[in-house]
Parts: structure tokens; sequence; C-alpha cells
């Protein structure tokens, strides 16, 4: 199996239409993608037609079998900060009414290389308190 992901930090898959990856082998390729609650610039949630619109258009438009491009979308990291209120709910719904499977980014509390940390980890800084 080979996965692949896109550019812009894994969110854009636009390419792939254009400039499929062609195997020799059927149903061994999945493309991933990422997504982030401050990928605004990509990613919209103000509402859910908007969420579901730029899902579609960033990477899940590859999720179609009749398509030549078409392949399975496994969403690789997704994580929030709080920029949007709706994103949890949101991309849970998008994740559950499109059948895409996932991973969590990540179990450790992050903190940037610039000094400013925040947390989109699963356990506090502390390691033992659940966020």
């Amino acid at each position: 199996m080979i996965i692949v992901q896109g550019i812009s930090f894994a969110s854009n898959l636009k390419g792939v239409a254009a400039h499929p990856i062609q195997l020799s082998v059927d149903n061994k390729l999945v493309y991933s993608a990422h997504v982030y609650d401050h990928q605004i610039s990509v990613f919209h949630f103000d509402t859910f037609e908007n969420t579901y619109e730029s899902f579609n258009t960033m990477f899940n438009f590859i999720n179609n079998a009749s398509m030549d491009y078409g392949a399975p979308i496994f969403i690789g990291e997704f994580a929030g900060t709080t920029v949007s209120s709706n994103y949890w709910q949101f991309l849970m719904k998008y994740l559950h009414d499109a059948e895409i499977h996932w991973g969590y980014w990540s179990v450790n509390s992050a903190t940037a290389g610039d000094g400013d940390t925040h947390n989109s980890g699963i356990m506090s800084t502390d390691w033992l308190t659940v966020t």
C-alpha cells in the first residue's frame, strides 16, 4: 500500500485530478489529507455547507471510484485549538457522513518552535490530564 499526502501541510490534493498516480497493482493507493482548524484560508467552518464544499474541493473529490483518479481518502492528522467553535462538530459529521477513516494528531501537547504554546493534543502539558 502507498499513502500519498497533499501539499500545503497535506491539506491540498487538487493536483490529483490532473496528475493522478497510476500503480501497476490496483487497490494499493490511498491519499491522505490533514485538517486543522487554523487552516481557515483553505477550510471554512462558518457553516456545515461551506465545510462540506471546502473538504470536497481540497481532497474528497478523489474518494470516487468512478473517476480515473479515484482512491480512498484517509485523514492522517487533524486537531483543533478553538479557532472555530464549529470545527469539531462539522469535521466529525463530515467524516461520518463521507465514511472517511482517520488518525488523530496528537497525543502530546504541542509547543511551537517560536515559544508559542498551544494544546491540540489529547493530553495536557502535565501528561496526566486529558484535555
